[in-house]
């Protein structure tokens, strides 16, 4: 499932070539990422359209997930969002990282 919901975001700047994703991370409980997304549009609309065209291709994909997640809400409701700033490469580095640092495999120091 993690190489499906990576390849589906990739669609998505595809699909809006504006939207830029810098970095990713599939962990098993979210999904941190990098976005530039241009002041034309609005942060909860980018997130709720990736969402929900990612939820429910997955949920077609993996029948199985309705018996886990009911009303069909892969997705929970809310997201975190920041604009980046002076510790843009700290952030970046975070989520390229996460995966191993969730794991207990490389330990980071992000100068905090």
């Amino acid at each position: 499932m993690k190489q499906y919901v990576e390849q589906h975001l990739k669609d998505i700047c595809g699909y809006h070539p504006e939207i830029v994703i810098e970095k990713q991370s599939v962990q098993k409980d979210y999904v941190p990422l990098v976005i530039i997304i241009p002041p034309k549009f609005k942060v909860s609309e980018v997130v709720g359209k990736i969402k929900a065209n990612t939820g429910r291709e997955i949920l077609k994909q993996f029948a199985w997930i309705e018996k886990i997640y009911w009303r069909n809400e892969f997705w929970s409701l809310g997201f975190f969002s920041s604009t980046i700033g002076i510790n843009e490469k700290v952030i970046k580095r975070y989520v390229e990282f996460q995966e191993k640092v969730d794991k207990g495999a490389v330990q980071l120091s992000f100068g905090f």
